[in-house]
């Protein structure tokens, strides 16, 4: 979008922040920034652009996670692995053409359960906004989600295989 002086191109920023209180509660956060300045009501002015994701989560234990908020909905194993970790330099295009992007809902999620099992289930309003999604708005996304680590029997470092439903 924009060069800060005359070495840096910014594409996009974003600040954040993740906190854990009273043992099981975590909450986090992070916003788009406006890089130029300019995309404010009416193109003045403005530090803040958008809310990326964030919520609250109620986490007892590895095994049982559950959120509320705002997050990236991943469909893919493609998805979830960070791209700073991915040898190419794009995800592949059915992981693109089944990203629903940055949705308002619930979720409940865990892992290490019976020893290598792993699930995730939640609802979101398929409404894709810059902040919160309302009640209602967009119609409804489902995703369901079990797999199994099986690091231990390859002897690699992380080797998940998954079964994913997605209802939009």
């Amino acid at each position: 979008e924009i060069v800060w002086g005359n070495d840096i191109e910014v594409r996009r920023a974003r600040l954040g922040f993740k906190s854990k209180f009273y043992q099981n509660w975590k909450l986090d956060a992070s916003f788009n920034v406006d890089v130029d300045g300019h995309d404010g009501p009416g193109g003045d002015t403005t530090f803040y652009k958008s809310f990326q994701e964030g919520g609250l989560t109620y986490a007892p234990s590895d095994q049982f996670n559950f959120s509320i908020g705002k997050k990236q909905v991943r469909f893919s194993r493609d998805q979830e692995i960070s791209s700073t970790e991915i040898t190419t330099f794009e995800r592949s295009v059915a992981s693109n053409t089944f990203t629903p992007g940055e949705l308002t809902g619930v979720w409940s999620f865990g892992k290490g359960i019976a020893g290598a099992w792993l699930y995730e289930l939640g609802a979101y309003s398929n409404a894709r906004v810059a902040e919160f999604a309302q009640s209602g708005d967009g119609g409804m996304l489902v995703i369901g989600k079990i797999g199994y680590e099986l690091a231990e029997q390859t002897g690699l470092d992380t080797c998940v295989t998954t079964f994913t439903y997605m209802h939009n």
